[in-house]
């Protein structure tokens, strides 16, 4: 699934994505975030995820930057 990182908190970790068509947000935790050193997802980034159901909502697994915005 895509979708665009509406808001990241580094110090907390966690954030969360949204998708083109849809007003949920999607919560992200930065353990799920697959890249080599910082985890860390800054707003505006294009974003690949596996969406799954999460004990309090839509939460993202596996996500992956795909525009990393510059």
């Amino acid at each position: 699934m895509l979708g665009t990182v509406k808001f990241f908190d580094e110090r907390h970790g966690y954030g969360f994505i949204t998708t083109l068509g849809s007003d949920v947000d999607i919560f992200v935790h930065f353990s799920q975030i697959r890249a080599k050193g910082r985890k860390v997802l800054v707003p505006g980034q294009e974003v690949s995820f596996r969406l799954v159901d999460g004990e309090k909502g839509p939460t993202a697994e596996g996500v992956t930057v795909i525009d990393d915005l510059g």
